[in-house]
C-alpha cells in the first residue's frame, strides 16, 4: 500500500475529503444562471446541449416536440406529445413485425462486451460523413 501525506479540504457538501500532494481539479462547478430554478436547476452547460445547430440528422433528439414543449413549460401538452410519439413507434414497430423487417441501426452495431458482461452499442461510422456532405436520406419520420 503507497501512502502519501493528506491535506484536508472541505468537498461542495460541507464534508472533508483527503486530497494527495499530486491531486489536481480535472472539472469545476460553474455557478448556475440566475434564473435556473426555472429550468429544472440546469447548469448553463446542460442548457446548451439541447441547443439547435445546422445541419442536424432529422432524427436527432433535439426535434423532438415533446421536449421543446417541456422547454417551454407546457408540460402538460409534453405529456400528450410524448404519448402521442409513444403511439408511433408503437405503430412503426407493428409494421416492420408485419413485414418481418427487424429494427437494423444504421450508425452502431450490437455487440457483447466482455468487461461488462452485457450488450453494447459500438460506433460502425457514417454519421460524420452524412452530417458533412448534408446527406440524410432515407431517415425514418420518427417525430
Amino acid at each position: 500500500m503507497f501512502v502519501v501525506s493528506l491535506d484536508e479540504v472541505k468537498s461542495r457538501t460541507g464534508k472533508f475529503v483527503e486530497v494527495g500532494p499530486l491531486a489536481f481539479s480535472m472539472w469545476k462547478l460553474r455557478e448556475k444562471p440566475p434564473d435556473a430554478h426555472k429550468m429544472y436547476g440546469f447548469t448553463r452547460l446542460a442548457l446548451q446541449l439541447n441547443e439547435m445547430e445546422g445541419n442536424l440528422c432529422p432524427s436527432d433528439s433535439r426535434f423532438r416536440p415533446d421536449l421543446r414543449l417541456m422547454e417551454h413549460g407546457q408540460v402538460e401538452e409534453a405529456g400528450r406529445e410524448k404519448h402521442r410519439l409513444e403511439e408511433k413507434q408503437r405503430a412503426a414497430k407493428r409494421s416492420r413485425e408485419a413485414k418481418k423487417q427487424p429494427w437494423k441501426p444504421r450508425w452502431f452495431v450490437a455487440q457483447f462486451d466482455l468487461d461488462t458482461n452485457s450488450t453494447v452499442h459500438r460506433y460502425i461510422g457514417g454519421y460524420w460523413r452524412a452530417k458533412r456532405k448534408e446527406d440524410f436520406t432515407d431517415i425514418p419520420d420518427i417525430y
